[in-house]
């Protein structure tokens, strides 16, 4: 299977899963900002340890996929930035386990090798995979400076109707400076 298949065919999955449940599932948060701002600010700050990062990131995000996939919510809470609030209310087991049998599900479609590209600081951290279908995975850091799980949107670059992904700069542009990327603080439940 090729490259793109690969990124592809977790991007429709993710779509019907979307756009069947939306609501009921506790989507709307991750449909509401799907398009990053575009402004520019400050260079990414991490370039000599992205690998290190990167693999750091991976392994939490894979510990997390196989929380989901176990429906160990308290492994969840305990490696991710929040929880949904579907999955933060006791009375909504039922829908908070299709959730995280969606995310085992989409989860298993990544390839650790396709995130090429990695920003981050001592808050947050992005790694994501190339164009024109990328995939991007965001997460918080801790006190300690270890990853945890805030969340993940998908783009694709189609000049046929005007829409390019946005560039790295506008995903680290922090308009309000208070130290969280605008991408990554638009992924915060108010």
């Amino acid at each position: 299977m090729n490259k793109r298949m690969k990124i592809l065919i977790p991007l429709i999955a993710i779509g019907v899963v979307i756009g069947i449940g939306h609501q009921t599932l506790g989507f709307d948060k991750l449909i509401k900002d799907l398009h990053v701002n575009s402004l520019t600010q400050r260079a990414p700050t991490i370039t000599a340890n992205a690998e290190a990062v990167r693999d750091q990131a991976w392994n939490t995000l894979t510990q997390y996929l196989t929380f989901a996939k176990a429906h160990d919510i308290t492994g969840i809470r305990a490696i991710s930035h929040q929880v949904s609030p579907t999955c933060s209310d006791t009375n909504m087991l039922e829908e908070c386990n299709k959730i995280m049998d969606s995310v085992a599900l989409i989860g298993s479609y990544l390839n650790k090798d396709t995130f090429t590209q990695v920003v981050g600081d001592d808050k947050q951290i992005i790694i994501y995979t190339e164009g024109p279908d990328r995939v991007f995975l965001y997460f918080t850091r801790d006190t300690t400076g270890s990853p945890k799980v805030l969340g993940m949107r998908f783009c694709r670059d189609d000049e046929t109707i005007g829409f390019l992904c946005p560039s790295v700069n506008a995903s680290i542009t922090d308009s309000n400076e208070n130290g969280w990327w605008d991408s990554v603080e638009s992924l915060f439940y108010k």
